[in-house]
């Protein structure tokens, strides 16, 4: 069931998709893996410090258990702190080269009337889909990008906000880049002011132990001017306690979409995204029927 809020702002073409790790990690790679969700990315890059000497195996034991105790983002900075650029580069392109957007969610995604797509994935999925599927191609930016393309606002675009794997300076994974980044970049903050401003926000590939979605929550929620707005974060179903929806419907104007997940590959998704396509071709049908009576 589509709540009416949603459902008029994506007619109106007010609605911005908000992307997570788990549409990713529907992807396979070439070794036969899928594509790592956050925590995931975070342990193979402890694995792969951890073999070429940067810590110790007790070391490794310490950042194993902050990951257990889900400081992703406190054990990446540890992990940018003490490796070289270039091997950082190194293991991006490793673990997101080659990697092809061929699941349904993808051509679903790029024929849909979002306002606008942000994601926290460094990956090209995204872009790479609106190449090989869309019928109108859409403008790509990082969080870098933004200061120098702001006369472009009107049109729909894709927002990576943590950078993009193939240009390592825009990758956002620690501490210091979340500051230095999207906290302290007032163009940022400028943009989503707009966004949220006039926008309802569906959030998908996300769930509630990701430290990602907790601090775009709080970002978005800080920067909204209590504009009391409603936005949509679909979750699975069972994994999240009504107490929790209460709270975040109270403090952070977000209403929980549960969907199922029987197949282990969120199939409740494409369900979600598959009814709210089908009314605006319903909405069309129907005006036209007006102009033929």
């Amino acid at each position: 069931m589509i709540p009416n809020i949603l459902e008029n702002d994506y007619l109106k073409g007010n609605c911005v998709l908000f992307v997570g790790a788990g549409i990713s990690a529907r992807i396979k790679r070439n070794n036969g893996t899928n594509v790592p969700n956050w925590k995931e990315l975070v342990n193979l890059l402890i694995d792969f410090i951890y073999s070429r000497d940067y810590i110790s195996n007790d070391e490794k034991q310490e950042l194993l258990s902050m990951v257990r105790d889900n400081k992703l983002i406190d054990v990446t900075q540890i992990i940018i702190d003490e490796i070289k650029e270039s091997e950082f580069q190194a293991f991006l392109v490793d673990i997101f080269h080659d990697i092809e957007a061929n699941d349904v969610i993808y051509p679903l995604i790029c024929n849909m009337l979002f306002r606008a797509i942000i994601t926290t994935n460094i990956d090209t999925l995204i872009e790479d889909a609106f190449q090989k599927y869309a019928c109108e191609k859409i403008k790509v930016w990082t969080q870098n990008d933004i200061n120098e393309n702001l006369e472009l606002f009107g049109e729909r675009f894709l927002l990576k906000l943590h950078g993009t794997y193939e240009r390592q300076n825009t990758v956002v994974l620690g501490t210091q880049g979340y500051l230095d980044s999207i906290y302290k970049n007032k163009i940022m903050i400028k943009l989503m002011e707009s966004l949220l401003l006039s926008n309802t926000f569906l959030f998908i590939g996300y769930s509630m132990s990701d430290p990602d979605l907790n601090n775009i929550l709080n970002y978005l929620n800080v920067i909204s001017n209590s504009n009391n707005r409603i936005h949509y974060l679909a979750i699975e179903k069972g994994k999240i306690f009504s107490l929790e929806k209460k709270y975040l419907r109270k403090h952070k104007n977000i209403i929980i979409l549960e969907y199922e997940n029987k197949t282990g590959y969120h199939e409740g998704i494409i369900d979600l995204l598959n009814e709210l396509k089908k009314r605006k071709s319903l909405k069309k049908y129907s005006e036209f029927t007006i102009l033929l009576c």
